[in-house]
């Protein structure tokens, strides 16, 4: 079974590798409004810029002036237009992580984990947070023993009938997964699963009706991604972070 989702897991990286193309993009111009024809403006706007310089004309200045206010006034139209579209969509489709993302994006903080405080001492390396925030998340965790689950008093519980997993439902659900979410451990996107529903429905539901045989389940989807999210309080101090787990999408 773990050879299975292992072949699986590579099946779906080797295609993302061949087919799905990549395009490093410009930070200099990496805004979503940003489009053609505003790039055509700013470089009108630049070179009548170095076209008055060079000639320090009264005329020259006058025309860059001019096509200066216009390209600001298109900026900002542009800029707006696309606000107004987040608004709209996070209304019609009540979503409203298209605008958090722009909020997010245009707040000038630093998003990494500050220096953290353990045994009087202050911690700056990443490998030294990281081991400060997995024991503090480890200690509020109940600890596995080998004791006897106590007997629960009171009306007996039927036992769950045997489950079927079909190839149908697999599929549904696939079809349903929210693209947005970020992959886990597995590292294998929500929009190739959704996209490609009908074509891997089928060895997901090999590999599903497997680990309910064996009772067994692949090693990824014992792990998760553990990011630490600020609460309140003392930012140097770890118990003022809460652990929030990534999982694999395909559990």
């Amino acid at each position: 079974m773990e050879e299975n989702y292992n072949q699986f897991k590579l099946f779906i990286t080797d295609l993302i590798g061949k087919e799905i193309p990549t395009k490093q993009l410009s930070s200099r111009t990496n805004l979503p409004w940003f489009n053609r024809d505003l790039k055509r403006l700013c470089r009108q706007k630049q070179r009548r810029f170095n076209r008055a310089k060079r000639s320090n004309r009264v005329e020259d200045w006058a025309r860059y002036r001019l096509h200066k206010k216009r390209t600001e006034k298109a900026l900002r139209q542009a800029r707006w237009d696309y606000l107004n579209g987040i608004l709209q969509t996070s209304l019609d489709e009540h979503n409203p992580k298209p605008f958090w993302k722009y909020i997010k994006s245009k707040k000038n903080e630093s998003f990494g984990i500050p220096s953290l405080k353990s045994n009087g001492l202050m911690y700056s390396e990443s490998q030294d947070k990281a081991n400060i925030l997995n024991a503090q998340f480890k200690s509020v965790f109940t600890k596995i023993t080998n004791k006897i689950t106590p007997h629960i008093f009171g009306k007996k519980i039927p036992a769950i009938k045997p489950l079927t997993i079909t190839l149908n439902g697999v599929t549904k659900l696939l079809e349903k997964i929210q693209v947005t979410k970020a992959a886990g451990p597995d590292a294998v996107p929500g929009r190739i699963l959704r996209e490609l529903a009908s074509e891997l429905a089928p060895a997901l539901h090999a590999i599903f009706v497997q680990t309910l045989e064996t009772g067994e389940v692949p090693a990824d989807w014992k792990t998760a991604n553990v990011a630490p999210i600020y609460k309140k309080g003392n930012k140097n101090l770890a118990e003022n972070y809460r652990p929030v787990s990534l999982s694999c999408i395909t559990v």
